[in-house]
């Protein structure tokens, strides 16, 4: 995790370059089955480390959407 001194955002987050680079360096057909993977691993580790259940489908949906509109 990259971050701007002082500031509270994070500006670069490793996972979310992972899953844009496992999206390019496959073909287009199989994106939805990456996506359904990352997701399931998105789910899983969001509910080992307390997230909330509500918020979970949310930053699913978010994730999967910035990965594939980057890619």
């Amino acid at each position: 995790m990259l971050t701007i001194k002082g500031s509270p955002d994070i500006s670069f987050w490793l996972p979310s370059g992972l899953y844009v680079a496992v999206l390019l360096l496959n073909d287009c057909k199989l994106w939805p089955l990456l996506v359904l993977a990352a997701a399931v691993a998105n789910v899983a580790f969001d509910m080992t480390i307390g997230v909330p259940a509500m918020s979970v489908p949310v930053f699913v949906c978010a994730n999967a959407a910035q990965a594939v509109a980057g890619a």
